[in-house]
């Protein structure tokens, strides 16, 4: 078992262990696991956040086994602990499109954070995606997993990252 820590303060946010080397891994597919309140899905979305911001017009998907428990879990932890400021604040420069049920998350440099469940999976699965999130893994069976890894599969071209 993997186990992740992090620690967050005002100079932004630092990871440590597991969490710091899936900050350096560069491949395909990566499975951050661990006991739960080790920081697996804050240090997921910091780098999905800094992805997204460094590579202009990617597109991501953000998705769990049901929309509303994304709502509920890690879209709180997004929008309060990863964003600067909360989107419709004047200061923050990702905005929101919905507002208690969001669809996806503009960036300032054309990039798109697109959130799903696959209780209803049907507006997303034929998009291709340059990165995708699954939260809580561990609650989608194999076919979710295989439907999810086919959007993809580099199609998108919108991230050109090293190996």
């Amino acid at each position: 078992m993997t186990v992740a820590a992090i620690y967050c303060n005002e100079q932004g946010f630092k990871a440590y262990g597991a969490a710091r080397d899936f900050w350096s891994y560069r491949g395909p597919e990566v499975i951050l696991a661990g006991p739960y309140e080790t920081g697996k899905t804050l240090a997921s979305l910091q780098k999905l956040n800094a992805l997204l911001a460094k590579y202009s017009g990617c597109r991501a998907l953000m998705v769990r086994k049901t929309y509303a428990s994304l709502i509920s879990s890690a879209v709180v932890t997004y929008e309060n602990k990863v964003l600067p400021f909360p989107p419709g604040h004047s200061r923050c420069p990702i905005a929101k499109l919905g507002k208690s049920h969001p669809e996806w998350y503009d960036y300032p440099n054309s990039s798109r954070m697109v959130l799903g469940g696959m209780d209803k999976p049907d507006k997303f699965l034929s998009a291709e995606f340059d990165f995708i999130y699954i939260n809580q893994a561990e609650e989608l069976n194999l076919d979710d997993y295989e439907k999810l890894t086919g959007r993809a599969t580099g199609r998108a071209g919108n991230a050109r990252m090293r190996r």
